[in-house]
């Protein structure tokens, strides 16, 4: 038989070791839990981090295409300024070569043919074939020439020659000014790099 101390000392390793169980079942369970918090707690961190890391992802992306676009737009205006440049030097180098022209014997060839072109679409209809004032020199040689009445233009047009067929309405424009424009409205750099490429 147990004395009192004994079962003292009995009930109270019982109870320590029912109390160490118990506390390490608690224990247990709690660190199960702060693992289960932890691991939530880590996934939502990822999951706000990945959105974060999206949405820093997405501002950068519309900044570096805003600053895209506007670098796109400086340069296309600073090639649109240097095509104009280009083909305003472009037309005076053929507006000299023009003037150079004019003043050979293969200009003369062409006013003539011009006038002998014009002559032929009215169809024996009176014409009215014009030269440009600066052409005043080649008017009688021309003239003769052709076998037609020539006049002086009231204003120049650069070159070249226009002819009035009253009856019908119709002008013949075969002017310098009215090549030129006709070039020029429909001159585009763009178009001359894809033809000569």
């Amino acid at each position: 038989m147990l004395n009192t101390e004994e079962k003292l000392q009995n009930l109270l390793n019982s109870s320590l070791q029912s109390t160490k169980s118990e506390i390490a079942h608690t224990l247990s369970a709690y660190i199960r839990t702060l693992d289960e918090e932890y691991s939530d707690h880590c996934q939502k961190a990822r999951v706000r981090a990945e959105h974060e890391v999206e949405l820093e992802s997405e501002r950068l992306t519309r900044e570096g295409n805003r600053s895209l676009a506007e670098e796109q737009l400086h340069l296309r205006r600073r090639i649109r300024r240097e095509e104009e440049d280009l083909t305003a030097r472009l037309f005076e180098e053929v507006e000299d070569r023009l003037e150079a022209y004019m003043a050979t014997p293969a200009y003369k060839e062409l006013l003539l043919s011009q006038i002998q072109s014009a002559a032929a679409f009215a169809g024996g209809r009176p014409v009215q074939i014009f030269l440009d004032p600066a052409d005043e020199e080649l008017l009688g040689e021309l003239t003769e020439a052709s076998g037609l009445p020539l006049l002086l233009a009231d204003h120049s047009f650069h070159g070249g020659t226009r002819a009035l067929i009253p009856e019908r309405h119709i002008l013949i424009d075969n002017s310098f000014e009215s090549r030129l424009e006709e070039v020029r409205a429909g001159f585009s750099w763009e178009r001359r790099a894809r033809h000569d490429g």
